[in-house]
């Protein structure tokens, strides 16, 4: 299992893991306020929670108010998106069909069509059984990245007074909030 690793959005400083050599003094971490959300702080897990709150259920909520932690996973990561169909593409992972249809109703705020396929190395009927590594690789399909798209991008910080609106969303931590030395 990885970590889903961040820096802050004000300092670019990375938000290390509790089982980091980093972590010698937890620090507390800050999301904003948005609409309908409170405030949140706490100490960061390195799996995507700051005490009780999932962030990529917050990013969902704040952003297509949907209680979602697989599709605020999508929008942090991105996904696939076929252009000529306006079509997000994403991958199953053992979705059942009430997460399904949360993320299709998050994801059409973006885009016309949303469509599953089983895996990046399985047959896609729709596109005469080639698998998404091809489609990807002949530029059919093309990666598309949320960042600019979400009207509240994950922003975190170590600054409690920190003035978010001044930044733009936190960058992935090439570290995995982990790997320092």
């Amino acid at each position: 299992m990885g970590f889903f690793s961040y820096n802050t959005c004000d300092t670019s400083e990375s938000i290390p893991a509790p089982a980091s050599s980093r972590y010698a003094a937890p620090r507390l971490v800050y999301l904003p306020t948005v609409e309908g959300i409170g405030a949140v702080s706490g100490f960061y897990d390195g799996y995507g929670r700051i005490d009780d709150t999932d962030v990529h259920t917050w990013l969902a909520i704040a952003n297509t108010g949907i209680d979602s932690r697989a599709l605020g996973i999508i929008l942090d990561c991105g996904t696939n998106y076929h252009r000529e169909t306006d079509t997000f593409w994403v991958c199953d992972f053992a979705f059942d069909e009430a997460e399904r249809n949360l993320i299709i109703n998050g994801l059409t705020q973006f885009a016309s069509h949303v469509q599953f396929f089983p895996g990046y190395d399985s047959p896609i009927d729709h596109f005469g059984d080639a698998n998404m590594n091809q489609l990807k690789a002949k530029g059919i399909i093309e990666d598309f990245d949320f960042a600019t798209q979400l009207k509240h991008p994950l922003k975190l910080s170590f600054d409690p007074n920190c003035d978010f609106d001044r930044h733009g969303a936190s960058t992935p931590c090439r570290y995995q909030g982990f790997f320092y030395d």
